[in-house]
């Protein structure tokens, strides 16, 4: 082939397949608008499940360091005073005696005192009150009460099975005079929030 046809055909080639290079007006460079529209939608979608899953954790969280814990603490002071009562004593000097919103009764403290455990609710406060008084103190005339609230609870009440002879029956009743001496069972209700229970306490001295 002659020398210039193949020059012309030369240029041609490169005229149709133009070489890229860096420094080239023709060179790519960055990303388009295309490829950055879903590189943001991908950020967007993962930070959402990112979040969701956050706020899911805090929520759960909440509920059981708030209602949970609150729930376990009103039924373990619950047991507490169940576990008391259940070990009453039948002292006559002391007496067990009761109303719907109050409960005595003698007991034997940890230390192996004799002493008179009392429960109040008191509605003005909202709160139940728990009261202990030394037997010496009792028979002296002279009472000194340590106290403590049960902070746990919004709301609190007490019933008394009695035998009923006109009926023949064991029917509740909300008072408990000390002459009738040892309770048989005692119905506690107890309100924590929103929750309210109810614990029956069978008491072996009777």
């Amino acid at each position: 082939m002659p020398f210039w046809p193949r020059i012309l055909n030369k240029r041609r080639k490169n005229d149709r397949y133009p070489a890229v290079t860096g420094s080239a007006p023709a060179a790519r460079c960055g990303f388009s608008l295309v490829e950055m529209l879903v590189c943001v939608s991908i950020i967007a979608v993962i930070a959402a499940g990112l979040m969701s899953v956050f706020f899911a954790g805090v929520r759960i969280w909440k509920r059981a360091s708030g209602g949970g814990f609150s729930r376990m603490s009103a039924s373990l002071e619950a047991e507490r005073i169940c576990a008391e009562l259940r070990q009453c004593l039948p002292l006559q000097s002391v007496g067990c005696s009761g109303k719907k919103d109050e409960i005595s009764f003698p007991f034997v403290s940890p230390g192996g005192r004799v002493v008179r455990i009392n429960y109040k609710f008191l509605r003005e406060e909202n709160r139940l009150k728990r009261s202990e008084t030394d037997m010496a103190s009792i028979l002296a005339e002279d009472e000194e009460t340590s106290e403590r609230y049960v902070e746990c609870f919004n709301g609190f009440s007490a019933e008394y099975r009695s035998f009923d002879k006109d009926s023949q029956a064991f029917v509740w009743q909300e008072t408990w005079d000390k002459s009738l001496g040892v309770f048989g069972a005692v119905r506690l209700t107890f309100k924590a929030g929103d929750e309210e229970f109810s614990r029956i306490v069978m008491v072996p001295g009777r």
